[in-house]
């Protein structure tokens, strides 16, 4: 129902799509034919950006002059735009834009689903309050609009520093790493979130002693979590681990569950798997 809406919409009020969905009945879309329509991918979407977007208050180069001064990374475009940019790895980086209901959206989705569930949202946030600790340290890229970055801030912002004395404290991930442990430390937060591969230079730490904190939750982002990083940071932090895997022009596609499986967030995303041609592949 949700995909239906979005088509009929899309072609209704965007040129572009009406011209790529020309001739298709949208209305006989369902789960078992969404192959009929045709793709479009981040590089076709970004080369025809003004084309697809018809909002009057959104347009190429003025994103593009707002994102040119990094002090504007974590502010609101016109004071109600989040934009973020893909970090292009897979050679075809796009700018993104969600409104304030779709980064409502996309912040409750990523925190609610990481982390099993409100019990255990609640029991983080009553451990920092009642033992006067921060709730959580995240260490993120913050010289790049990264959405990760992004939306720990407006969680930071609009949740966490209205609530008692919690709070959630950001720090670039190209501090040194000294500084980093020392915060660490001073701080003992009950969560750390950060880059897979960031979290084996504080496992060094730790094994050199430097860093003595007991964290409830590492949350890792960005890069897939392996079985075997899962169990050694579980190990050298005795705590749990979690991890989502998701891209900033989908947000949350799948998380884990307790009991290490991965789940599709199919309410709000249709995975199609595809070969590198983006045909669709058979089960399996």
């Amino acid at each position: 129902e949700r995909l239906k809406r979005l088509l009929l919409e899309t072609n209704e009020n965007k040129p572009l799509f009406n011209e790529i969905y020309k001739g298709i009945n949208l209305n006989s879309i369902n789960l078992d034919n969404l192959s009929t329509l045709p793709t479009t991918n981040k590089l076709y979407l970004q080369e025809h950006f003004n084309e697809w977007i018809n909002n009057p208050e959104l347009t190429e180069d003025e994103i593009n002059k707002f994102l040119s001064n990094k002090d504007n990374y974590l502010k609101k475009y016109l004071g109600k735009y989040s934009i973020y940019q893909t970090s292009g790895t897979t050679g075809a980086p796009i700018t993104v834009i969600n409104s304030k209901s779709e980064s409502n959206i996309l912040m409750a989705t990523a925190i609610y689903r990481t982390y099993y569930s409100l019990s255990e949202m609640l029991k983080m946030v009553k451990t920092g309050i009642f033992n006067n600790r921060t709730i959580a340290v995240c260490i993120l890229p913050t010289k790049t609009p990264c959405i990760t970055t992004f939306l720990a801030t407006e969680a930071k912002n609009k949740i966490i520093n209205k609530i008692g004395n919690a709070n959630i404290v950001i720090v670039d991930m190209e501090t040194p790493i000294e500084e980093i442990v020392k915060i660490l430390n001073e701080l003992n937060p009950v969560c750390i979130g950060g880059y897979v591969t960031y979290f084996d230079s504080l496992i060094d730490e730790v094994k050199k002693g430097n860093l003595n904190i007991n964290p409830l939750y590492i949350t890792t982002v960005g890069e897939k979590l392996s079985k075997e990083k899962k169990e050694k940071l579980d190990k050298t932090f005795n705590c749990e681990t979690v991890t989502n895997y998701a891209c900033t022009e989908c947000a949350e596609i799948g998380h884990m569950c307790e009991e290490g499986h991965y789940h599709i967030n199919d309410d709000w995303i249709i995975v199609e798997p595809v070969d590198k041609d983006n045909n669709i592949v058979s089960e399996g």
